[in-house]
């Protein structure tokens, strides 16, 4: 959202420039030192700049019934500001640090307490009974303890215990099985997320250098035109490769940035 609205902000500049310049080139014309010619092709350009700005407004609004119909509700967009500082790339931690490891190595814990529990069934119960009787004799009353042990062992259940023993032990395969399985996905993203940023720096840094360059010949253009040394078509070619350069810096810096929060979302330091 934030690249689209700094592309139309662009754009909305690049409009403004073209404006400008039909009406340098209107004043001109009308003291006969410029042709015709050249205020049809700013106008050519003015249409195809409302036309991009059109589309790019389009695509703001897709994007916001598109999270509206996500979410089932209406988002409030004040909360987006502009990014003027890049975002630092988090550190990398061990995934087995990570909540998602740490919560199915609790299902573990307890998946091994339920093979004990499934073990225990096949141990005899023990059962304590005590009890104490006063009986009188000559005038006097005398306590007389009782302790015995019940041993309760069953021979045969049908086979339900090897079946809660089994139970058990397949779960706690299974959730070693997911462990494994998610260490291994997350390390891949992790891995896939780091190489993204990597690929979205490396084209920041080329749309930095592509814009500073098209700025510096947009402006050579321009002297150029201005002395009646060039054609109005170099002129606004490289303005509208300045627009493309910038347009191109902005979605690269934004596509940094979404990489960045990916990692960092994958490193359960932001919420989902």
């Amino acid at each position: 959202m934030l690249s689209l609205e700094k592309q139309k902000e662009a754009l909305k500049i690049y409009k403004k420039s073209l404006q400008k310049l039909y009406e340098d080139i209107n004043k001109a014309y009308q003291l006969g030192r410029k042709p015709e010619t050249d205020l049809l092709k700013v106008q050519y350009r003015l249409e195809e700049a409302e036309a991009n700005l059109q589309e790019i407004e389009n695509n703001i609004n897709s994007l916001k019934s598109a999270m509206i119909s996500l979410v089932g509700k209406k988002i409030d967009m004040s909360f987006l500001e502009e990014i003027k500082e890049p975002s630092e790339i988090p550190k990398i931690k061990n995934v087995e640090n990570l909540k998602k490891i740490q919560k199915i190595n609790l299902s573990s814990v307890i998946a091994k307490k339920n093979i004990d529990i499934a073990k225990g069934l096949y141990l005899p119960r023990i059962y304590l009974n005590s009890q104490i009787q006063r009986n009188m004799g000559n005038s006097e009353y005398k306590d007389l303890w009782f302790i015995g042990f019940t041993i309760n062992y069953n021979l045969f259940d049908f086979g339900n215990r090897k079946n809660q023993y089994i139970k058990a032990k397949l779960e706690k395969e299974k959730i070693l099985y997911q462990k494994q399985e998610n260490i291994l996905k997350l390390k891949s993203d992790i891995n896939k997320a780091l190489n993204d940023i990597k690929s979205a720096i490396a084209k920041l840094n080329a749309s930095k250098k592509q814009l500073l360059y098209a700025k510096k010949v947009e402006e050579a253009e321009k002297i150029k035109y201005e002395e009646g040394v060039s054609d109005l078509y170099n002129y606004l070619y490289a303005k509208a490769q300045k627009f493309m350069a910038e347009s191109y810096y902005y979605q690269a810096f934004y596509n940094r940035e979404i990489a960045i929060a990916y990692l960092t979302y994958l490193l359960e330091e932001i919420e989902k």
